[in-house]
């Protein structure tokens, strides 16, 4: 029985995402990588057998890395916004990145539909909040969230793509009317 390689999984994953981030997920191949970590192929083979495991693992890993950057602090008063900041901080300072998690760009990550959207355990914790904070409904406060992050994938698919030039600090002013106005109507249901 062939020994397991000294090249943990999790490093070749965090090289693997690291050159994804930087060059882009058409960059991301075993000999990139293992040329990044200073090893042979053969650990990467041993690991993930086959290109369709470790497109897979990068996906899980790379999405949990996209969502551990948008907690927001247990301190954090407004979490709604830290969510959304971070969001947009990923499109402009990961490019890369975003395109392969939310523009299809290979990691095939999806919620579904819109109501699977709605109902993600992070948006239904913001949605407690809003409606905690503004004495809303809770499906008022989904509704609102789902507005948002509707209107902010929008823009920002845009922007990544280079169909919009906008600043981080334009994109930031744009969403922030958006949610001035609807918390408007929020308030007024």
């Amino acid at each position: 029985m062939p020994t397991s390689p000294k090249i943990p999984k999790e490093l070749i994953l965090q090289n693997a995402l690291e050159i994804l981030i930087q060059d882009g997920y058409s960059n991301v191949n075993i000999k990139n990588i293992a040329k990044k970590i200073g090893c042979s192929t053969q650990p990467i083979s041993w690991h993930f057998k086959n290109m369709d495991n470790f497109r897979i693992e990068l996906s899980i890993y790379a999405l949990n890395y996209a969502n551990k950057l948008m907690e927001p602090d247990s301190d954090c008063t407004t979490p709604f916004d830290s969510v959304g900041d971070s969001f947009i901080n990923i499109a402009f300072d990961m490019p890369n990145l975003y395109k392969y998690l939310y523009l299809d760009g290979g990691s095939k990550y999806s919620l579904g539909g819109l109501m699977e959207i709605k109902h993600d355990t992070g948006n239904d914790e913001l949605a407690m909040h809003i409606s905690n904070k503004y004495n809303v409904t809770f499906e008022s406060a989904l509704d609102f969230v789902l507005d948002v992050i509707i209107y902010t994938q929008g823009i920002l698919s845009l922007v990544v793509s280079n169909v919009v030039i906008l600043s981080k600090q334009e994109v930031k002013d744009k969403i922030n009317h958006l949610t001035q106005s609807l918390f408007k109507n929020l308030e007024r249901k």
